[in-house]
């Protein structure tokens, strides 16, 4: 069963810009002017197919219990930016039993404060040199996930599965 969410509009190249930087922190005149350009540049490096393909995808995921594979160009977004919005001091501890497990299948359960967990593991999984297991990283994620544009671009930087949460547990 298809449960839409609705008509979404058209999300433009200037508008995907203005709303990136303005989801993040303040930063002096001089670092947002750089991350405006570095940001207008993959995003038209990406080409009309990369926009359009990103708005499609932002347009249905989360409208059916099912997979959603990762959108490339949220991804690569996403990465530009966590260089910019981590500390200095972020890492991932640990990374070295990543390696014991590429190539294997692995299921890594955690709990969360946040759905910007799951984001803030994907970054660290990468920058620690494994990519290609933040590459298949897919998460499990409740109905709220898909409940807003801006979560539902979150959910574009990798993969998720939408699955049922009881009201009784979800918050806003």
């Amino acid at each position: 069963m298809n449960r839409t969410l609705g008509a979404m509009p058209e999300v433009s190249r200037d508008l995907l810009i203005a709303t990136v930087l303005e989801a993040l922190p303040e930063f002096d005149p001089a670092t947002t002017r750089d991350i405006r350009e570095t940001l207008t540049h993959t995003v038209d490096e990406a080409g009309p197919e990369g926009l359009e393909a990103l708005n499609e995808r932002l347009a249905s995921v989360g409208s059916d219990w099912s997979h959603y594979p990762r959108d490339p160009l949220a991804s690569r977004i996403h990465d530009l930016l966590a260089g910019r919005v981590l500390g200095t001091g972020s890492r991932l501890l640990g990374d070295e039993h990543l390696r014991c497990v590429a190539g294997k299948a692995v299921v890594i359960f955690a709990n969360h404060l946040s759905y910007a967990d799951a984001n803030l593991l994907e970054v660290l999984i990468r920058q620690s040199g494994n990519a290609t297991l933040a590459d298949r990283l897919t998460v499990i994620a409740g109905p709220k996930v898909y409940s807003s544009l801006r979560r539902r671009f979150s959910s574009l930087c990798f993969a998720t599965v939408k699955t049922p949460q009881s009201s009784d547990l979800s918050t806003e």
